[in-house]
């Protein structure tokens, strides 16, 4: 007899950042301003006796915000296709699932 491992239940990945938006000089120059603030805020914790975990998070966390809120993240993109026709598709799919829920 062989047991099958059981399937990974992933969560929702980590965001991703819209690095593209990084070719733009504007956006670019905001992104580095705003670094070299958030980066002269933590420079306590750096120079303090905190242990060197503690100094990596806050410089990834500080990293990961002041990109965010400059840069922004990437959203999906649904074909044409479907846009045009959502209306349609989701009385369709509503119709569909109270179909699934009655049986």
């Amino acid at each position: 007899m062989h047991v099958r491992p059981l399937a990974r239940q992933g969560g929702p990945g980590r965001k991703q950042l819209h690095c593209a938006r990084l070719s733009s000089s504007d956006t670019r120059n905001n992104f580095r301003r705003s670094l070299a603030d958030k980066l002269a805020d933590i420079e306590q914790l750096v120079n303090s006796e905190s242990g060197m975990d503690e100094k990596w998070t806050s410089l990834s966390s500080t990293l990961f915000d002041t990109a965010a809120q400059a840069i922004g993240f990437k959203t999906k993109k649904h074909q044409d296709w479907f846009d045009q026709n959502a209306g349609e598709i989701s009385t369709l799919l509503d119709k569909m699932h109270k179909a699934h829920r009655a049986t």
